[in-house]
């Protein structure tokens, strides 16, 4: 069993927007914001982007 997924991005602002519009379809939205993370989930976080803006570009 999967607990919870994360994906690193160079950009925490365009990315969580991102994931913003992908994700509500599938009945998650944003349950937690810190300062270099997002968390997504229907009832808790089960997904995270986390910003590393040192990553290269893909």
């Amino acid at each position: 069993m999967i607990d919870h997924v994360s994906v690193a991005v160079r950009d925490l602002t365009r990315s969580g927007a991102f994931y913003d519009a992908i994700l509500q379809p599938l009945g998650f939205q944003r349950l937690a914001e810190h300062e270099h993370r997002i968390g997504y989930g229907a009832k808790y976080p089960e997904f995270w982007i986390n910003h590393r803006p040192d990553m290269a570009a893909a």
